[in-house]
């Protein structure tokens, strides 16, 4: 481990070289962009029909506090969860989920008159993350992503902080 560590020492540039200071520039940037919308959206009174009639329906996070019970309880009673999930699974998806999804697909996208191939498919935790690595596939740093409004307003913290492209909003 010595020996690997020192060899990472080596070929990283001097902090002075980079004129920076520890971090990267990318990383520098970062915290000028992150977004606000976390902390407005949860400072306000969630919606429910009996507690909270007056509250909001937040839509500009990803989480619905409307389903919590049910969702609780359905995963409460899984019998079959496997303690591998709850690891680092591979980039593109686990390959029985991809199976899984390219029959689905084939059965109720194509009628199953062509069959997908679960190789084809990637899988990825979030729209973000999908979001994020197709924009480190097909656009380079500075190109533009055009985003149409309303839009999640992570986005674009993950595709200008993280890929470095320059969002446009319609």
């Amino acid at each position: 481990m010595k020996r690997v560590l020192a060899a990472v020492m080596r070929v990283t540039p001097p902090a002075a070289t980079r004129g920076l200071g520890t971090v990267s520039r990318r990383a520098a940037r970062a915290p000028g962009l992150l977004p606000t919308y976390l902390k407005d959206a949860r400072g306000v009174s969630i919606f429910h029909p009996e507690t909270e009639p007056e509250g909001v329906l937040q839509l500009s996070v990803a989480e619905n506090h409307m389903v919590e019970d049910l969702l609780v309880d359905a995963l409460t009673e899984l019998q079959d969860f496997r303690g591998d999930l709850i690891y680092y699974q591979p980039t593109h998806g686990r390959a029985d989920c991809r199976e899984a999804l390219a029959a689905h697909l084939t059965r109720t996208l194509c009628g199953g008159a062509y069959e997908l191939d679960p190789e084809g498919l990637v899988i990825g935790a979030g729209c973000n993350a999908v979001l994020e690595n197709l924009m480190f596939a097909v656009g380079e740093p500075g190109e533009g992503v055009l985003i149409p409004r309303p839009y999640y307003a992570a986005f674009e913290f993950d595709l200008c902080a993280r890929a470095n492209m320059a969002c446009l909003s319609s």
